[in-house]
């Protein structure tokens, strides 16, 4: 049974009446072991205390960096030089071919929400059918949606129109002052410096794939 605070001080006081200093000096020592056990107690009870307390704040900072590890407004870019093409498949499977001097951005979560690229220059786009997240490709002031279908968009910086040719399937060409859907064989003509469309048939060559 351990001795209380009470029961040693009478037993110190005792012994050192008595002059048994050998006695008084292990008390003292068992005073002292008590003493550190108590203060170790006390030690550990506040750091476990302050660990439950921080523990909250440093897990939701954690969440917080694990889901924000890939910013959402990131962006990917695939660029041709003048002279060269190049192909890619997205990570939807949809594939895109880049003609000459063309740059193709999208986001690092493409395909998890929304399926939007951004073009400058030209490129013919294959594209994988997915009704949930329609297809978006943005080029200058137009933007060409697409359930699954091919076509070739023309945006290059120099020239005063935006071309969207539609090769198979069905698109929805936004513009504007309005939109409209192609036909296979049509192709819509964007003017930069004027406003309106013009719709015509078309006879193209699309991008040499590789």
């Amino acid at each position: 049974m351990k001795s209380s605070g009470l029961d040693i001080e009478r037993e110190i006081i005792e012994r050192f009446i008595k002059g048994d200093e050998k006695a008084f000096e292990q008390i003292r020592k068992q005073i002292r072991k008590e003493s550190s056990k108590l203060k170790f107690r006390r030690t550990f009870t506040v750091l476990s205390r302050a660990a439950a307390v921080l523990f909250i704040p440093l897990l939701v900072v954690a969440l917080y960096f694990y889901r924000n590890q890939n910013d959402p407004a990131e962006l990917l870019t695939l660029s041709t030089q003048k002279g060269e093409q190049t192909s890619v498949i997205l990570p939807d499977g949809s594939k895109v071919w880049l003609n000459v001097d063309t740059r193709l951005s999208y986001p690092v979560t493409y395909g998890v929400r929304s399926r939007k690229v951004q073009l400058e220059g030209e490129a013919y786009f294959e594209v994988m059918k997915n009704r949930e997240l329609p297809f978006e490709v943005s080029s200058d002031g137009i933007t060409t949606k697409a359930l699954g279908t091919s076509f070739v968009v023309s945006s290059y910086p120099e020239s005063s129109d935006i071309r969207s040719s539609l090769i198979e399937g069905s698109v929805e060409v936004n513009y504007r002052n309005g939109s409209e859907v192609l036909k296979p064989g049509q192709q819509l003509v964007f003017k930069k410096d004027k406003p309106g469309i013009a719709i015509r048939s078309f006879n193209e060559r699309t991008p040499d794939k590789e």
